[in-house]
């Protein structure tokens, strides 16, 4: 629910929890008198209020496994990332040049709903002809539908471009 400007906040959060089953289901978070806190369901019929010490049937991620499954999810793509080119610069240091943002761009818009394997010649063509944003805006837009023929709906290339 948005709230209308000058409107108080109100003391109801809408979260989504899910049950040990998996299944998820809409609740209100709900502060009662003295501070503490309930569940409401907000499904129809009658309302079945859950105090928060029972809480314990359904599953929010601790800060700890938020990490972890961070941690773990980084490490896994360091094991197993793909050598992408647009992930390279002639530096090796992805910060430190400039047309990396637009590298990521180009390679994003490539990508929709195209195969990475198809994607790398095209992109590496397209990075050679257009290195910088400046390159592209120089370029008329035939260059760009020609560049970019075979990847198909060349709108995307239109939108690089303008």
């Amino acid at each position: 629910k948005k709230r209308k400007r000058g409107e108080k906040e109100s003391d109801e959060d809408e979260v989504i929890v899910k049950k040990k089953s998996k299944k998820e289901v809409k609740k209100k978070v709900t502060k009662k008198g003295g501070g503490k806190k309930s569940v409401k369901s907000s499904g129809r019929g009658k309302s079945n209020v859950i105090d928060i010490e029972d809480l314990d049937q359904y599953y929010f991620p601790s800060k700890k496994h938020i990490t972890d499954f961070c941690s773990d999810l980084l490490e896994w793509y360091q094991e197993n990332k793909r050598d992408l080119p647009w992930r390279h610069s002639k530096s090796n240091d992805l910060l430190s040049d400039p047309n990396f943002p637009y590298k990521v761009w180009v390679s994003e818009i490539m990508l929709q709903q195209t195969r990475v394997d198809t994607v790398i010649d095209y992109f590496n063509r397209w990075i050679t002809k257009f290195p910088s944003i400046n390159a592209l805006s120089q370029a008329s837009l035939e260059e760009v539908n020609q560049l970019w023929s075979g990847l198909g709906y060349y709108r995307r290339a239109k939108f690089l471009h303008s």
